[in-house]
């Protein structure tokens, strides 16, 4: 978890635009990543909402500083990677309140 927010950190205090987008792009990797191994393991939801609530932080701000196109495609893609395991999360979820 400590790289996670290592990376998101970086993301939200870049001051150069050019490096800012990588670090998006890095910093949501990372969450997705984390993410999924912690819908694997069926841990706490409370760090996975932290997770959620970061990469939703990262989306904003990669909108609001209009970072150059070629990025967005990977920041799109790292969102969709999100929002396919919140998904699964919720189904899973579902079928365990189900049983």
């Amino acid at each position: 978890m400590n790289s996670v927010l290592a990376r998101n950190a970086s993301a939200l205090f870049e001051t150069d635009k050019a490096k800012m987008a990588g670090k998006i792009v890095e910093a949501q990797s990372a969450i997705v990543t984390r993410r999924r191994e912690l819908m694997k393991a069926g841990a706490d939801i409370r760090e996975r909402q932290g997770l959620d609530t970061a990469l939703l932080s990262l989306i904003a701000l990669a909108n609001c500083l209009e970072l150059t196109p070629a990025f967005m495609p990977a920041v799109r893609t790292a969102s969709l990677e999100a929002q396919k395991a919140q998904a699964q999360a919720k189904a899973m979820r579902a079928g365990a309140q189900a049983a």
